[in-house]
C-alpha cells in the first residue's frame, strides 16, 4: 500500500480503516515506513517490496499545501495557482 505519513488523526483513521478492510478480504497490506522497514535506500526497499506484492493500493494524502503560487513564472505561459494540494512523490513512483 502506497501512502505517505499521516498528518492528522482523520487521515490516520482512514488509513487504518483501509488496512482493516484489506485484511478482512484476506490481503496483507505492506507499507514502507509504516509496517515494512529496511536499512537499504528507500527506493531499493520499495522496489523489493513491489517485486513481492500482487497489487498496489495508492492513497495520495495531502503532503504539501500552497495557498498561492506561480507556475512557469516569468514566461509567456505563466499561470497563477491557488489552493494547491500535492501528495508525496513516492505515490507516483510506487504506482508506476
Amino acid at each position: 500500500m502506497s501512502v505517505g505519513g499521516t498528518a492528522t488523526e482523520q487521515q490516520e483513521t482512514f488509513i487504518r480503516e483501509v488496512e482493516e478492510r484489506l485484511r478482512s478480504e484476506g490481503l496483507v497490506p505492506h507499507t514502507v515506513g509504516r509496517n515494512t522497514f529496511s536499512s537499504d535506500s528507500p527506493l531499493k526497499t520499495v522496489t523489493e517490496l513491489l517485486d513481492k506484492c500482487s497489487g498496489t493500493v495508492v492513497i495520495a494524502l495531502e503532503r504539501t499545501f500552497f495557498a498561492s503560487g506561480i507556475e512557469k513564472r516569468g514566461g509567456p505561459k505563466e499561470l497563477l495557482l491557488s489552493d494547491i494540494r500535492l501528495p508525496t512523490p513516492w505515490n507516483q513512483i510506487e504506482a508506476a
